[in-house]
């Protein structure tokens, strides 16, 4: 169940518990952060109010009086103030109040119904986007009941600006063609709409009876010249806004392309051709055709190319598709068979638009396929239409996609930007379960990481809609985004959801490059708003992926402003969790309005708010937002790296998503006010400059009362600030980073400080680690990530501040720091980076001394009394020794029976899980472990990973038959899980002795650089037809990786 009915517990969006693996648990324990101000509403005095019975609705509570539900009014209350105010108003005293987030709230716990009586007395008054006059609780639902029926209106006139004009010698075109369009004739118009100076316009309209505001408001923006539409296409509403207007195309596709070739060109010294029934060729034919400015032309008998030739003056054709090319006396031919060929033509372009030709057999996003030449004619890239697909599109695998991908990237070399076309069904994400929770986590990323290793290596995105109509609008406004951003929206942002104040510390950034004050739009808000004038929308509250709470859902049809749009909320990026993509909150705001979103898949956690700031700053910087995507998570992945396996870092990487065109730029007011923090290289020294501003916020009610905490908290933001946020003692803390990037084409030894910094800021070595790094710790390790074309890029860590989140006070700032870089231009192999094993655990360390100490409590324990071995592990994410004991502390005296520590549950209210004969141990365990852990030392050995040889292993695995992923079943590992052992292994006698000791087994471990554990009892990921490939695959691969 998605979060929209999830108590305060769950994953609130990414400030929230850290631990919760479902919709149940103490909503106490809810967890999330920060800031700005605070509207207070109050009641209206035309209402009364009722409490009703449990399971009663609203609707009935007020038509039982005589009154009416308002829908309106679903969000009046949600702060304790106003929660007690109502309570009295139907006479009820509230035992205790807490912002736990139920379904239509607010409401209170009457009877044993809820919590089997021990919540009696309980008012809840959390949000969700799920309130409604209709929907039921277990709770008993108050209700504020109206006399007359509720009205709306919506006033928000459109605003438009002087049309902006093409370059000299182009129109404003635009073409329209019919929801039911023959798919070839879609792809012969690409090259002619493409014709207005590269940025084509080209809608598909929806269905007669479906909503075309949309549709209105696009063209109204858009203002076209001249529009060429397909005959006996009805016009509708549109027909007032479309300048000039032109009949096109008629008779077959292959006829009508004929016909577009003489409209649109009186000469052409090329044609490109393909066969009016290869849609696959015609996928990769038709942005060749838009790159060269000629026609495509659709062959049949029908279609007479030797006279069409002539009248064009056409000198050569381009015949893309298998087999022999057409009859052409006197023409020169030049015959494109495969993608390979057809990217070569275009000039290697750094774009490329991955999509599943299949997809035309599918029921839900079908045929949006047929938009990705359009998209990459846009871009002037090229188009990768899987072979897997067209095998059988119902059952392709994420792992053939991602095979198919790297083949091409290896023969031609790896693209600035990927896009996925298609939806969920055609292109699946990567799913897996991790260690965090035991659902499985769903993702795009593994497209990126073309090379093997754990950073991304394009920028990607997923261009989807929901369906071929709506996607062609979110295209058509991509490539004319110039012309339909209005002047209102673009210096404005705004925030959304209850919890909206998490995003806080983005706001430097955006204002700092000319954006104004944020607005607060939330679903009161959008009831009286038509369209939303901002160009960036930042939200965060309990989600799902039909809606983000207290904001959109999938039934919204306020319009928007051409926006970027992210959000911390559980669930909204989950379109494979939906059988119809019009219940998809994402889907909606990218049809109404929206360039891209990014959100999670399934249930979030505050450490991907790393993402969600890097990906604004880098927005705001002027990278595209696939750039700025890729470096927030790689900047995660650095966490993780840092970390030894950091699990929070590794759940964010496996669930988060960009959904748009990864190579989109949103306009930026001005350029920077302030400096941003930067690295300057000179020679082999660097030195980084830290933010000169730091701006202080106070976290607000809504945050305070889903923590249960009664004091102040604050948080700090800076322009280039990335923040680490994780859970620590009762409310989230948050560290902000500058992750340092150097791309160089020489090796690296070795990256070490040269000017000292405070204690605990920006970064000491690896040498003066104690036990290696934590959440909020001075950054400690280097990394390297290779590139196909044998640069790398540096990175490292840099903390920037440490303060009171209590008092808001500063302890201490970094301002700027040197480093020595140890380069060499002696090639030592290969390879990506190292990871560090550390040996002996100092966790288990400490654990063995609490045993020999005296603590007999093993994870678990009781008395409300957190045990020694617990400590040892919350002392790994805690910044020093105070903070590892003040959480120990905030576990005691029935503060929570149930905490959540290195992504595990722990019970401290039961009974000892080790060699204890009752139920307690003695006390101070938790502190005493904090202590061990301090003086705890880390001995490290250095692995060297061949990234690039472990995917021309792997692609040697595939094509000699071994069809399993690195997961396989018979216990028996993988040829592909080879390359990996192997790529570790000292020699190749080594790496088959290693081997031979994972079979028998279910679940290893065998690369600590992987993400969890390998499954070899299960069954294939891959291609087998069952579960098992042929015996000795692993060894097998020993033989193919250089030692």
């Amino acid at each position: 169940m998605a979060c929209l009915t999830a108590t305060a517990a769950l994953l609130l969006a990414f400030p929230f518990v850290e631990g919760d693996a479902g919709c149940a648990g103490d909503p106490s324990r809810s967890r999330g952060l920060l800031q700005v101000g605070m509207r207070s509403d109050t009641f209206l005095t035309d209402s009364d109010w009722f409490l009703g019975a449990t399971g009663q609705s609203c609707s009935d509570v007020c038509g039982a009086a005589g009154k009416f539900c308002h829908e309106s009014g679903m969000y009046d209350v949600d702060t304790k103030e106003e929660m007690l105010a109502a309570a009295r108003k139907v006479g009820y005293n509230c035992t205790k109040l807490y912002g736990w987030a139920y379904d239509n709230n607010p409401g209170i716990c009457v009877d044993s119904s809820c919590c089997g009586g021990s919540c009696i007395g309980l008012c809840a008054f959390g949000t969700t986007k799920v309130r409604t006059c209709k929907g039921t609780s277990h709770y008993a639902r108050l209700c504020e009941c109206f006399a007359h029926a509720e009205t709306t209106s919506t006033t928000t006139p459109a605003v438009l600006s002087p049309p902006k004009a093409k370059p000299p010698g182009f129109a404003r075109s635009l073409f329209l063609l019919p929801h039911d369009v023959e798919l070839m004739l879609l792809l012969a118009t690409i090259p002619a709409a493409s014709k207005t100076a590269g940025e084509p316009a080209l809608l598909v309209m929806p269905q007669s009876g479906n909503d075309e505001t949309a549709f209105l408001d696009f063209v109204e923006q858009y203002r076209p010249e001249e529009t060429y539409a397909t005959g006996g296409l009805s016009l509708g509403s549109l027909e007032a806004t479309l300048g000039d207007v032109n009949v096109v195309g008629g008779g077959t596709p292959c006829e009508a392309s004929e016909a577009l070739a003489r409209k649109f060109w009186s000469q052409a010294s090329q044609l490109v051709v393909a066969r009016c029934d290869d849609y696959t060729s015609a996928l990769m034919a038709a942005p060749l055709a838009a790159k060269k400015s000629s026609p495509l032309v659709l062959l049949s008998h029908t279609v007479d190319l030797v006279n069409l030739a002539g009248e064009l003056k056409v000198q050569s054709l381009v015949f893309v598709g298998s087999g022999s090319g057409p009859e052409a006396p006197g023409l020169q031919q030049i015959h494109l068979q495969t993608a390979e060929d057809v990217f070569d033509a275009l000039g290697k372009p750094d774009y490329l638009a991955v999509t599943n030709p299949a997809d035309r057999e599918l029921q839900a996003y079908r045929a949006t396929s047929a938009l990705a030449p359009l998209l990459a004619a846009l871009r002037g890239g090229a188009v990768l239409p899987l072979s897997a697909g067209a095998r059988d599109s119902a059952s392709v695998s994420a792992s053939e996609v991602k095979e198919e991908i790297q083949q091409f990237v290896f023969s031609k070399g790896m693209p600035k930007h990927l896009a996925l076309v298609g939806g969920p069904t055609a292109i699946p994400p990567h799913c897996q379960t991790g260690r965090l929770f035991s659902e499985q986590k769903c993702r795009d990323a593994p497209y990126a990481d073309l090379d093997e290793d754990i950073f991304m290596d394009v920028a990607l995105g997923r261009v989807v809609g929901r369906d071929l109509s709506s996607t062609s609008l979110l295209v058509s406004r991509i490539s004319n985004y110039e012309y339909v951003r209005d002047p209102e929206s673009e210096t404005k942002f705004a925030v959304s959801g209850h919890l909206k104040t998490a995003m806080a510390n983005i706001q430097p950034a955006l204002r700092n490059v000319g954006f104004e004050e944020p607005v607060s739009i939330g679903f009161k808000e959008l009831d009286n708003l038509k369209k939303i004038h901002v160009s960036a929308f930042l939200h965060t509250d309990h989600s799902g992926a039909g809606g983000m709470g207290n904001s959109f859902d999938f039934s919204s049809q306020n319009l928007l402003s051409p926006m970027m749009v992210s959000s911390g909320g559980c669930s909204t990026a989950g379109l494979d969790e939906l059988s119809d993509p019009m219940h998809s909150v994402v889907l909606t705001m990218l049809h109404y309005g929206a360039i891209g979103f990014v959100g999670g898949p399934r249930n979030a956690i505050t450490a991907s708010g790393l993402v969600h700031s890097a990906l604004w700053n880098g927005i705001a910087e002027g990278k595209s937002i696939g750039e700025a995507f890729l470096e927030g998570w790689n900047d995660v992945a650095v966490n993780y790296k840092d970390q030894d396996g950091y699990v929070l870092a590794e759940y964010v990487m496996m669930n988060i998503a960009l959904y748009g065109d990864p190579a989109f730029k949103l306009f930026v007011p001005t350029s920077p006010r302030e400096p941003l923090p930067k690295v300057i290289l000179d020679g082999e020294t660097a030195e980084v400059a830290g933010p000169g501003h730091w701006t202080k916020f106070k976290a607000d009610d809504h945050m305070t009362d889903e923590w249960n905490w009664d004091g102040d908290l604050y948080y700090y933001g800076a322009v280039g600030a990335l923040v680490q946020r994780q859970w620590v003692a009762r409310y989230d803390r948050e560290w902000p980073y500058y992750y340092v990037r150097i791309k160089t084409d020489k090796f690296v030894h070795d990256v070490l400080p040269v000017t000292p910094v405070p204690a605990g800021l920006g970064y000491v070595g690896a040498s003066m680690s104690l036990r290696g790094e934590f959440s909020g710790s001075a950054g400690n390790k280097w990394h390297l990530d290779e590139h196909a074309d044998g640069t790398r890029t540096l990175m490292w860590r840099v903390r920037l501040l440490d303060y009171s989140y209590e008092t808001g006070v500063i302890n201490s700032q970094f301002h700027s720091q040197r480093y020595k870089i140890s380069f060499s231009d002696i090639p030592l192999s290969d390879t990506t980076t190292t990871t560090t094993q550390t040996l002996p655990d100092p966790t288990s360390i400490c654990e063995k001394q609490c045993e020999e100490d005296g603590f007999c409590c093993g994870w678990n324990s009781g008395c409300g009394r957190p045990s020694c071995v617990l400590g040892c592990h919350i002392a790994t994410e805690s910044a020093d020794v105070t903070v590892c004991q003040e959480t120990c502390r905030s576990l005691h005296d029935g503060q929570g029976c149930f905490p959540t520590v290195a992504g595990r549950w722990a019970n401290v209210c039961s009974s000892c899980q080790g060699s204890c004969s009752g139920h307690c141990e003695g006390e101070g365990g938790c502190e005493h472990a904090c202590s061990l852990m301090a003086y705890a030392t880390t001995t490290t050995t250095t692995v060297v990973v061949a990234n690039w040889e472990i995917a021309r292993c792997r692609m040697k695995c595939a094509s000699d038959g071994y069809c399993c992923d690195r997961d396989s079943g018979c216990a028996a590992p993988s040829c592909k899980l080879g390359c990996e052992v192997a790529s570790v292994s000292p020699t190749a006698v080594t790496c088959k002795e290693r081997c031979q000791a994972l079979t028998g087994h279910c679940f290893v471990d065998p690369v600590n650089n992987s993400l969890g554990d390998v499954a070899l009892c299960g069954s294939c990921s891959a291609t087998c037809g069952g579960h098992c490939e042929a015996a000795g695959g692993c060894e097998y691969a020993c033989d193919f990786v250089s030692y």
